[in-house]
């Protein structure tokens, strides 16, 4: 499992960045010399972390929403937003909804 990450052009990201996971505000390193393979080398980027990116259910969520993303089914789609919302409740991170 890895962190979570962001990359952006050098010096093309805002210094605040929600994660498109779970919300959380993400560590922003501008100008980051790291090895990116389409670029045959290193390279500069912008990089934002989320701190709970190594968490095993960020991971979770995560592969789920390239999955809901990917389908070409409405009904899969909401089935999965449906299981992404309570993994995000069951941490805390949203208001469970009333009976």
């Amino acid at each position: 499992m890895t962190s979570y990450a962001l990359f952006a052009d050098p010096n093309t990201m805002p210094s605040e960045v929600a994660c498109d996971v779970c919300g959380a505000e993400c560590a922003v390193e501008h100008a980051v010399a790291c090895y990116r393979p389409w670029t045959r080398g290193r390279a500069r980027w912008d990089r934002a972390t989320c701190p709970r990116g190594s968490a095993e259910w960020h991971d979770t969520v995560e592969r789920m929403r390239c999955e809901a993303d990917a389908t070409a089914s409405a009904r899969v789609r909401r089935l999965i937003d449906q299981d992404i919302e309570e993994i995000l409740t069951a941490q805390g991170l949203r208001s469970a909804p009333a009976p």
